[in-house]
């Protein structure tokens, strides 16, 4: 026997004569990532820590271990993660240095074979979802709402990435109709169009974020699943009445309830309140200051092209025509102009 042969079969007698003396077998465990690192059933990285030990493995050395990552709870390949690292410890850590699949769910198994070639599987243990690389935000921030900006602000988020792969870098699109309006490259999750490269007013558009690992050449693309509208807010595009607002009303800061319409055309406005009987208790327009027909425009703001504050011209203060002040309760507010007839609930506190 040589004295490689001889050396071997001492350090399998010394492995064998070890786990013999144990209290117990020996086995490997993984422990999956735990902390900051998951949420639930879902991980907050894509490149987690699993914790693998090895008991009762004997004492020769050194230790050859393997973590598998799959996305299937038999661990059958492809794997996501196959790795193999030479030890001498019983006790590690190991993290990928390529990103999990977007959005995959995983299962994960480790073996450990000492110097002797005596061999340990732990059980499969999962699963556990690995976050979307990258969530597009907004705009729009609610479906169907207006951007009422020419310089809108992107916003996306991804799960944290360990270094290497990381750090993310992305590439956000914007398209009008299917042709390319705008592209940046960037590091941030933020982007905000610069004025130079305004969008068009009146128009929709649709963007994209493709985030990407250079380190390990991994890449995923996303598009957001609405399209979003410019607005401008100089431009008034349809005719509609909006809720009034405080409602219910009086509040701790005002005794009166704004009222906010649009006209997309030159028309004449009608704006009362009714209550419950159908009878009118008050005229808004026409009023003394707006009689005949108004342009088109926004109305009841505190400046015509913002979309905020209240114009004292368009409040109700739950006076009836009278003068009296109406007892509290439900009414309702109509608005009829260029065609279109609108009625909002308006609840009266009293006072």
């Amino acid at each position: 026997m040589t004295r490689r042969g001889r050396a071997r079969a001492a350090a399998a007698v010394a492995w064998a004569l070890a786990l013999a003396a144990a209290p117990g077998s020996a086995q490997v465990t993984v422990t999956p990532p735990s902390g900051d690192a998951i949420r639930g059933d879902t991980l907050t990285t894509v490149t987690p820590t699993f914790l693998i030990q090895a008991v009762n493995i004997g004492p020769a050395r050194p230790l050859f271990v393997t973590l598998q990552i799959a996305t299937n709870s038999e661990l059958r390949p492809p794997f996501e993660l196959d790795t193999l690292i030479a030890t001498s410890d019983s006790t590690l850590t190991v993290t990928p240095t390529r990103a999990l699949g977007s959005g995959t769910r995983i299962w994960w198994r480790a073996r450990v074979v000492d110097a002797v070639g005596a061999a340990r599987l732990s059980p499969i243990g999962g699963p556990l979802t690995v976050p979307p690389w990258v969530t597009p935000v907004s705009p729009p921030a609610v479906i169907g709402q207006p951007v009422r900006t020419r310089v809108p602000r992107f916003v996306w988020r991804s799960p944290a990435v360990g270094e290497p792969p990381g750090p993310w870098e992305y590439e956000i699109e914007i398209t009008n109709l299917g042709d390319r309006f705008l592209f940046q490259r960037t590091r941030d999750t933020v982007f905000v169009v610069p004025e130079q490269a305004r969008l068009e007013a009146n128009a929709s558009y649709r963007w994209t974020i493709r985030a990407f690992l250079p380190r390990s050449g991994q890449s995923t693309v996303v598009p957001h699943p609405a399209a979003f509208f410019v607005e401008d807010p100089t431009v008034v595009t349809s005719t509609i009445l909006y809720q009034n607002f405080p409602n219910p009303f009086p509040s701790t800061f005002t005794t009166s309830t704004c009222v906010w319409f649009d006209l997309g055309a030159p028309a004449r406005v009608e704006l009362d309140i009714y209550d419950l009987r159908g009878l009118r208790v008050r005229r808004l327009l026409p009023s003394e200051k707006y009689t005949g027909e108004l342009p088109a425009g926004r109305y009841g703001r505190s400046a015509s092209e913002s979309n905020e504050g209240c114009d004292r011209d368009f409040q109700w203060d739950g006076m009836a025509a009278d003068g009296r002040i109406v007892p509290a309760g439900l009414y309702f507010l109509r608005f009829r102009a260029d065609g279109v007839e609108h009625v909002k609930k308006v609840l009266f506190r009293g006072r």
